[in-house]
Parts: structure tokens; sequence; C-alpha cells
């Protein structure tokens, strides 16, 4: 399986953010929740949710390729616990 990120994200509505997976060519939308960015990568008023995923794009990757091979169903969430 080739899983790859183009690199665009988008705020959502929620706080959290979008971004798209290319997973073997076809385009598969992802989430992280803003619970999630708070937790790991501090969101504040001094760091935009879109900032703190800049900070940790490594490993919100990571969690999203094992959620991915994992199986996980379009659009991928990734909560607080799926991120190490």
């Amino acid at each position: 399986m080739n899983i790859e990120f183009p690199g665009q994200t988008n705020p959502a509505p929620d706080g959290g953010v979008y971004f798209r997976a290319l997973v073997d060519g076809k385009s598969m939308g992802c989430h992280v929740t803003l619970e999630a960015l708070e937790d790991h990568f501090g969101t504040s008023t001094q760091r935009s949710p879109v900032e703190a995923f800049d900070l940790g794009r490594d490993r919100i990757y990571e969690a999203a390729i094992r959620l991915i091979q994992a199986g996980a169903p379009a659009p991928v969430l990734i909560r607080y616990r799926d991120i190490r």
C-alpha cells in the first residue's frame, strides 16, 4: 500500500484540521481533532490548530498511516489516543 500526503491542510469547523492522503493514487480525507492537537501540540491563543498541525505533522501522518493500513473508513478520524 502506497500512502502519500500532498501537504495541503484546511481548518475544520470543529477546530481540528482536514488534510488529504493519497492511498494507491486515490484521494482519502483525513481529520485530526482539536483535542488531539491541543493534547499533543499545544494549541492556544498563540498557536492556531493549523500551526499545531505543522508542528506535529510527522506524528500525525504516522497515525494516519497506521489507521489507513488497519482499514479505517474514510474520512480517517485521528484522535488524541491515535498519536504517539
